[in-house]
């Protein structure tokens, strides 16, 4: 696993303390800044991420996880990983990249477009990546995992076990019937 660069750390942990992103052992949804200007949204995903980094509301939470669940995410991985996944082997476990969160808890590290990967890796060699449905990352994180969305750049949401689980179990839930005929 690679480790966050002590500087970007230090950086996220004075915002996260600052912001409140950590309480009491829990860990809030939320997004925070980490002194850089906001990314100018490039698809429906991160036009959502923005919104919710801007206001953050019951509603534009929602909208994330919508938007979560039906757009193509990328995960780092590591090289072998990637190369298998190119070839179409699915059935090997997958080297996920995950971050350490200020409160020592690790997540999955989810990115909202092949280029915001490569911005928050910059400085290190790690640009192997998979790309896959955001359903799918979730369902690698689990129920007790928490998510950071664009870690590294700004704005990154953490999302907590409970958001995760959450929207696997709304997605689980049996269609609704419909009334039409």
């Amino acid at each position: 696993m690679t480790r966050v660069r002590p500087s970007l750390f230090l950086a996220i942990a004075c915002a996260a303390a600052v912001l409140g992103a950590c309480h009491q052992g829990g860990l809030r949804n939320e997004a925070e800044a980490i002194g850089e200007p906001f990314i100018t949204p490039a698809n429906a995903l991160e036009r959502a991420v923005v919104a919710f980094a801007d206001r953050p509301t019951p509603e534009s939470e929602a909208e994330v996880g919508r938007q979560l669940l039906q757009s193509t995410v990328y995960l780092s991985v590591d090289a072998e990983t990637a190369s298998e996944w190119v070839k179409g082997r699915r059935d090997m476990p997958l080297n996920l990249w995950n971050v350490t969160l200020p409160d020592g808890r690790n997540a999955l590290a989810i990115y909202t477009g092949r280029d915001r990967l490569v911005k928050a890796f910059k400085e290190t060699d790690r640009h192997d990546y998979i790309a896959i449905d955001g359903l799918s990352a979730l369902r690698l994180a689990g129920n007790d995992k928490p998510i950071a969305i664009n870690w590294g750049i700004s704005p990154h949401i953490y999302w907590g076990p409970e958001q995760t689980t959450k929207l696997l179990q709304a997605h689980k839930a049996p269609p609704r019937a419909s009334n039409r005929v």
